[in-house]
């Protein structure tokens, strides 16, 4: 029995050193810990921030895409009923050369036969 006092009384020290170095082991644990949910938590804010400039953003350039489409619509319809005025300007424009080429093969039939009747 002694001779368990002599060896619990020689591991004393050293058990109270492995439990001095297992308390700062784990403060340092806990302090790892908290320190890496204080930059998880940065990070999370962080990456929340940017996702919202990212919509933001995207959003901005959808915005700007659809009003130019709307222009470029409007340019369209626009060039559109142009090409149409211009259509109907060189039809009006043909029909009526056409008839001026007409009355003229007229008059001028007339204007030979008119010859040919004086000879």
């Amino acid at each position: 029995m002694k001779a368990k006092q002599e060896e619990s009384s020689d591991e004393a020290p050293r058990i109270e050193e492995l439990r001095s170095i297992l308390e700062k082991t784990i403060n340092e644990a806990e302090q790892t810990i908290e320190s890496l949910q204080k930059k998880l938590k940065i990070e999370k804010q962080r990456s929340q921030r940017y996702e919202r400039q990212a919509s933001y953003a995207i959003k901005t350039e959808h915005d700007a895409c659809v009003d130019r489409i709307k222009i470029l619509e409007k340019e369209i319809d626009i060039s559109r009923q142009d090409c149409e005025r211009e259509y109907k300007l060189r039809l009006e424009t043909e029909n009526r050369l056409n008839s001026t080429v007409q009355s003229l093969q007229i008059q001028l039939e007339e204007a030979n036969r008119g010859i040919q009747d004086r000879e």
